[in-house]
């Protein structure tokens, strides 16, 4: 090509135009094969991602999709409409970023629910999960969260310790006392956790104790840490840990 290189080959190291470029090099091409190779060969993400807007071919995104050298993987398989593929994708990619990918185009609630309870990995098992219930799982998402079925989901399932306690926090708020509206006569069921006789309701108990943790090279951080069954919170005190008081079912 020489000097005379196409504009999405543009880099923006050498070049702070490349993005203007780029677009409107690609904007001008409409053979989805010459866009399949510049998401495949483009200098820039950016290119990658632009080429592939334009892409609709579901032939070619299902070879993108299984490329060894695409690099916007996870975008391909959101554009995919092959369920098998995604499926296969959402349960085996070794990329936790394609299998989160794989998990918002699956339709399959059986796989969904497999991947929610057994991936390695927390975010992708939260993706499932916010899949399955139609919810963002964030703290700041969850604290507008008023059904409490999917709360009590969200408080056992979730990978994540911070979105389990904010699940568990807004159950306690909602409906810990209206809902459980009595005295409670607690027996102890198993270690830290508790049942009322009178109502059913189920309640941890546990026991922290402060403890500290290396950071870098000299620093040190105190944690808490249950001292019966080693459930780590996240402070001292009753109010340190939502697990300490939460209501569950």
């Amino acid at each position: 090509m020489g000097l005379f290189k196409p504009g999405w080959m543009a880099s923006s190291f050498y070049d702070s135009n490349a993005t203007y470029k780029i677009k409107r090099s690609i904007d001008k091409i409409k053979s989805q094969e010459k866009l399949s190779k510049i998401v495949l060969t483009a200098y820039e993400n950016f290119a990658c991602s632009y080429a592939l807007k334009m892409i609709t071919d579901q032939t070619i995104l299902e070879e993108l999709a299984k490329h060894p050298k695409c690099r916007v993987r996870p975008e391909v398989v959101r554009k995919l409409t092959n369920q098998s593929m995604i499926a296969d994708f959402a349960k085996n990619h070794p990329d936790y970023y394609t299998r989160i990918a794989a998990v918002t185009a699956l339709a399959d609630r059986v796989i969904l629910v497999d991947i929610a309870r057994n991936d390695k990995e927390y975010c992708v098992r939260d993706s499932a999960i916010a899949k399955l219930l139609n919810v963002k799982i964030i703290k700041d998402e969850i604290n507008n969260i008023t059904d409490r079925a999917i709360l009590k989901i969200i408080a056992k399932y979730t990978g994540a310790d911070f979105n389990r306690r904010s699940a568990e926090i807004r159950l306690f708020r909602l409906y810990g006392v209206k809902v459980h509206d009595c005295e409670h006569e607690w027996i102890i069921l198993d270690c830290c956790l508790k049942k009322c006789k009178k109502c059913s309701a189920l309640a941890y108990q546990h026991v922290y104790r402060a403890f500290n943790i290396p950071i870098g090279d000299s620093d040190l951080s105190t944690g808490y840490k249950c001292e019966k069954c080693g459930h780590e919170g996240w402070g001292g005190g009753r109010g340190a840990d939502t697990t300490q008081y939460g209501l569950i079912e």
